[in-house]
């Protein structure tokens, strides 16, 4: 099975309950293509895995409902490291899109930052966050280059 495949696989894990599996499959993505130096693939990985520990960090609250009750043992080994990993993923995510010029995938890095310190009360830098979200998509509808490999063509994207 190739890494994307594997990378979806993932994905599918998380929805059917499984997060120990969709976690070792996104860490083993990012990990690959960080080696082979692809960084539109890493980007789109740092972002799933910036993702998969923001709804281990909302699955927190709710751990009686449904296959998330199957999985409390790995919520509550994960949940209190898991806003300090979304963070650093995500942040992973902006950085190489703005190294890259990889604006498409910098916009959803910053909303689901956005949204995790929302959660975590800290809203000056939610806004601060939100606010960059908004710029990334604004210069991409004006430069009308929104995605392109989840770039832009031109550096009139760059916010």
């Amino acid at each position: 099975m190739g890494m994307p495949a594997a990378s979806m696989l993932s994905v599918a894990a998380a929805q059917f309950g499984r997060p120990g599996q969709a976690l070792k499959g996104l860490e083993k993505a990012v990990a690959h293509y960080r080696t082979i130096g692809r960084p539109p693939s890493e980007i789109i990985s740092e972002l799933g895995l910036g993702r998969f520990y923001l709804e281990v960090l909302k699955a927190k609250g709710q751990v009686g409902l449904g296959s998330m009750a199957r999985n409390v043992g790995f919520i509550v080994k994960h949940a209190s490291a898991a806003r300090k990993r979304a963070i650093a993923h995500l942040t992973r995510a902006v950085e190489l899109s703005r190294d890259h010029d990889a604006f498409g995938f910098m916009g959803p890095a910053y909303l689901f930052l956005g949204r995790i310190h929302a959660q975590n009360g800290n809203t000056q830098e939610a806004r601060t966050c939100f606010r960059k979200a908004m710029e990334v998509f604004e210069n991409a509808v004006q430069t009308s280059t929104w995605p392109r490999q989840g770039g832009t063509s031109s550096k009139r994207g760059r916010p």
